[in-house]
């Protein structure tokens, strides 16, 4: 449900027949949400309504995904499937089902990485689980490739 300030604007964002999830994130006119259809977790973007819903998740290549956030510009989080060798990888969207594996551009031996969050700039705030190498767990990904920046 999505509401602007009083109990008579709620929106169901689920279609009609729609599976069950839970909205993660929002920004502008953005929400994320992860979605539960058919026993798999599907990332989806949604502009304020049912009819607006957009499939993150790609066509191959992933068993799961995950939406966490937008800045309303992109949307950040995470899948695991074959594309990953099975691991979790933190994933980029930019309103399509096609992602930017973000997990690439970490040092090698990471093991596994979380999108959480994703700022007006770009920035990308991650989580690394502690098998993985200490590095920055935060980056932008207004370049390209995305650099680390420890600051944010």
């Amino acid at each position: 449900m999505l509401w602007s300030g009083t109990a008579d604007s709620a929106v169901d964002l689920l279609p009609p027949g729609g599976f069950a999830g839970a909205v993660t994130g929002m920004s502008g006119d953005q929400q994320v949400f992860i979605g539960f259809e058919g026993g798999v977790t599907r990332a989806t973007l949604w502009r304020g309504t049912a009819d607006s819903a957009v499939d993150l998740h790609p066509l191959t290549g992933f068993l799961r995904t995950t939406a966490e956030d937008t800045n309303g510009r992109q949307q950040v989080g995470y899948g695991q499937g074959p594309a990953t060798g099975g691991a979790e990888h933190a994933l980029l969207w930019n309103g399509t089902n096609v992602p930017l594996d973000l997990h690439a551009f970490l040092p090698s031996g990471a093991t596994s990485s979380f999108a959480r969050g994703i700022d007006e700039h770009g920035n990308v705030a991650a989580t690394l689980p502690s098998a993985s190498p200490p590095g920055p767990s935060c980056g932008s990904t207004s370049r390209s490739p995305p650099q680390a920046r420890p600051s944010c």
